[in-house]
């Protein structure tokens, strides 16, 4: 059960860490590269 509950939460941290990857990404493109 504890091993379970340690595979979701890095499940989720790293979907959360992907997330916020595509949103830098789109920003991005948006503001034509600024950054």
């Amino acid at each position: 059960m504890k091993g379970k509950m340690l595979l979701l939460g890095i499940l989720l941290s790293s979907l959360s860490f992907a997330t916020a990857e595509i949103q830098l990404e789109s920003s991005k493109i948006r503001g034509g590269g600024v950054l």
